[in-house]
């Protein structure tokens, strides 16, 4: 599950964390007591929100902080062991006939139909299976622990890392050919209202060269926006290094050296996915062919 929120968490601006849960019934507050234990500990771009139900009267809210990812944290029926989680976007739990695990399923439904409606943000949701939902204080013992071991997982991946440091954006290579435009619209009006609250850009010493492992939408609205630095953090996670060097290639041989290059090579997120998905999912196929071959 760690992994599954790490891949859904890719990319996120602006996160809100919403526990819902009512203190009355026993374990049915195991979201509201999460978001309780994450409170003081997150960065500025995670907005926590308590919530006895669904959360209507923090809608407003929501909308302006402006989030890309949407977390909703809550106790529901999975058939599994008291204490098991499960994440899931909300398409896949809340599915077109309104059913869904939670213990709130039909106001959850309608409420990330809404949400959905009115900002450009994915919806997830983790789900708690419940021992004892009856009348009550306090949660039991199993939904309790998977409360504290949901709290560290939210902390490592919400919480930046440890090391970031402020780096001039030319002396950063990029390592893709094209900006989606759609991405870049989102991204340039988050920055203009809260430029703050932009994470930090995982980078990387490849060779003789600092390369952007990610966040190129970011580092352009940032130099859209006249910031000169931006954060970033050394990337210690092991990634297919040797793709990024055809990528780098790739962006030598057009003459892009820095994200300034990028300027002109805004295109539709249509042209986008054909242009540079299709060709980095070709150049995939070519290298796990190749290292067949090496065998």
């Amino acid at each position: 599950m760690k992994e599954e929120l790490q891949r859904w968490m890719e990319h996120a601006e602006a996160i809100v964390v919403v526990g819902i849960g009512n203190p009355m019934r026993r374990d049915d507050y195991v979201g509201v007591k999460v978001v309780q234990d994450l409170t003081g500990k997150t960065p500025g771009n995670v907005m926590l929100i308590e919530s006895d139900t669904i959360p209507e009267s923090s809608i407003e809210t929501i909308i302006a902080f402006k989030p890309n990812r949407i977390l909703l944290i809550d106790a529901g029926a999975l058939g599994l062991k008291p204490g098991a989680a499960v994440f899931k976007e909300s398409t896949t739990v809340l599915g077109p006939t309104g059913s869904a695990v939670s213990t709130h399923a039909l106001p959850l439904k309608l409420f990330c139909e809404y949400l959905e409606r009115l900002i450009q943000a994915k919806i997830g949701l983790l789900i708690v299976q419940p021992a004892n939902t009856d009348f009550g204080e306090g949660l039991s013992e199993h939904v309790s622990k998977a409360a504290e071991d949901l709290t560290a997982i939210l902390l490592e991946i919400l919480t930046y890392p440890k090391e970031t440091f402020l780096m001039e954006l030319n002396e950063i290579q990029p390592s893709q050919l094209y900006i989606s435009a759609r991405k870049l619209d989102h991204v340039m009006e988050h920055f203009a209202s809260k430029p703050s609250l932009m994470g930090p850009i995982p980078i990387k010493q490849l060779g003789n060269r600092i390369v952007f492992v990610d966040g190129h939408t970011r580092a352009l609205a940032a130099l859209l926006h006249r910031f000169p630095k931006v954060p970033v953090y050394w990337e210690e996670e092991e990634l297919d290094w040797e793709a990024y060097e055809t990528c780098i290639g790739w962006c030598v041989d057009e003459g892009i050296y820095t994200i300034a290059d990028l300027k002109n090579r805004v295109i539709s997120h249509r042209e986008y996915q054909k242009l540079w998905y299709e060709k980095c999912t070709k150049m995939q196929r070519e290298l796990e062919a190749k290292r067949k071959r090496r065998l």
